[in-house]
């Protein structure tokens, strides 16, 4: 994970680099690199500088140095492949080489063939940026363009800090190529797909052996270190975990809830029957209480969903940053790819095209699900990684029937995800796994009734019902992010 806020102004520009220190130094990034148009590499701590050049980044920062091109920084996130071969170093060579040398950018499009796995990368002399992100949206990154400024960054509250209000999400399969005054958008990326003609039971032999791609990627990139699971004991997590191990991929379970809740009991028995150890993270009304602030601008864009969802992932991801951990691995887009929401069945039993809701939903998942998991995890100062977001096992998935992933019988769907339970029947999961319901992370974790008893605390209760708005989006208007953070920017001066 890189945590990074660039950008260039057409005239010397005061900043305030504090609030944005403080940000670092929140997410674990306690050294930090700081670049501007007078000074090459400096360590400034709580200083105002004047330039119209601004970098400052955490880690998988690059410099090359090019005796024709002059001096280029490389920022990344992500595990990307440069022709099968990982590391983002690699990856920057080769985008020198084969796009900026010679002025080659229309080439930009044919070397992203030759990476695969997600990213969002920058890479500029100071005067000329290429800027991307792989298609699937799995590494946030988000811009700021107006007269006189551009600038761009891993997450938005980056350039909150630096008063840009205004922040759009950088859109995934997109480059942008920016030279002096002039801005080109290029579709580099996208996803190529055909209806399948594979069988049920040869779709899922494709999962297994690309998942053991996916997590071979991972157990490369990270060595000997730790990495960390979020395990309800369902399928999607199982499957990770089982994977995982047959590689020797050496992953901690982790699981949360309130005392006594369905997934933690879920997430023991299923850890009993995997032969592994999970720990166990208890969830109080103390807990969210204290943390609350902090789970509102982690996330950065709330609403009640996503508060209810987000507010788990957050102490799943705060408990390993405690332990030491910097990788997290999480189970999301499997629901969306597979048919694991109980909506499907209802739009199949109601008539609808339910292949064209599954698509919509793989197509915006990135900023649905993903970008808010992965935010929540970068607060925390660790990496979020999706092995079922991959290109090829989305392609895989769009152009399977739907036959493999509701399984029908009669006028009414009797398995969700069948192609998954089949992918976990290969690799020799226990019945109880393989044919487990699960309950939606908020309900099976006891969030949603913690966060329920916050708003009545806060008196968000029976009048605002009555005048028409649910307690948790009031509460949702009361932790507004960008007030958040303006207040703890005037706290500290």
């Amino acid at each position: 994970m890189s945590r990074f806020v660039f950008l260039r102004t057409n005239e010397e520009t005061v900043f305030n680099l504090s609030p944005l220190f403080n940000l670092f130094k929140s997410g674990g990034f306690s050294r930090h690199i700081v670049m501007t148009d007078k000074e090459e590499v400096n360590r400034l701590r709580g200083k105002t500088v004047e330039s119209s050049f601004l970098l400052v980044g955490g880690t998988n920062i690059f410099s090359l140095e090019y005796s024709s091109l002059g001096s280029w920084v490389f920022l990344c996130n992500g595990f990307p492949l440069f022709n099968g071969e990982l590391g983002a170093e690699n990856f920057a060579k080769g985008l020198m080489k084969d796009v900026v040398r010679g002025g080659r950018f229309l080439g930009l499009r044919k070397f992203l063939r030759h990476v695969t796995g997600e990213f969002s990368f920058v890479f500029t002399d100071k005067e000329t940026f290429i800027v991307s992100r792989s298609i699937l949206g799995g590494k946030p990154l988000f811009y700021v363009s107006k007269p006189g400024l551009i600038a761009f960054a891993s997450e938005r509250k980056l350039l909150w800090a630096l008063s840009m209000e205004e922040v759009n999400r950088f859109p995934p399969g997109w480059s942008l190529l920016v030279k002096g005054n002039k801005c080109e958008w290029l579709k580099t990326n996208g996803l190529a797909v055909f209806r399948s003609e594979k069988g049920i039971d040869e779709s899922a032999e494709t999962i297994v052996n690309r998942l053991y791609n996916i997590l071979e990627v991972i157990k490369t990139a990270t060595g000997s270190g730790k990495v960390f699971l979020g395990f309800s004991g369902g399928l999607d997590s199982s499957i990770i975990a089982k994977t995982a191990l047959d590689i020797g991929l050496m992953v901690k379970p982790l699981t949360i809830g309130v005392k006594g809740a369905y997934d933690v009991e879920k997430a023991v028995k299923a850890a009993s029957l995997l032969d592994i150890d999970v720990i166990v993270k208890e969830i109080t009304l103390e807990k969210v209480k204290d943390r609350l602030k902090e789970i509102f601008l982690s996330m950065e864009h709330v609403d009640p969903l996503n508060l209810l969802v987000g507010t788990p992932v957050f102490f799943l991801a705060k408990t390993v940053s405690e332990m030491g951990g910097r990788i997290i691995l999480l189970g999301g887009g499997a629901d969306e790819m597979f048919g694991g929401y109980r909506k499907y069945v209802e739009a199949y039993v109601s008539g609808l095209d339910v292949n064209q809701i599954m698509e919509r939903d793989i197509v915006e998942n990135w900023k649905r699900n993903v970008e808010r998991d992965y935010l929540i995890c970068s607060w925390n100062g660790l990496d979020a990684e999706f092995p079922f977001l991959d290109k090829e096992l989305t392609e895989l998935a769009l152009g399977m029937g739907l036959n493999q992933k509701l399984l029908v019988k009669g006028s009414g769907v009797i398995e969700r995800k069948a192609v998954l339970r089949r992918v976990a029947g290969k690799l020799g999961l226990p019945p109880e796994i393989i044919k487990a319901n699960k309950k939606a992370i908020q309900y099976g974790s006891g969030v949603s009734k913690l966060l329920k008893e916050v708003a009545r605390e806060y008196g968000l209760g029976l009048l605002q019902r009555k005048a028409g708005v649910k307690p948790l989006e009031a509460l949702c208007k009361i932790f507004d992010p960008i007030r958040i953070l303006q207040m703890q920017m005037y706290s500290r001066t």
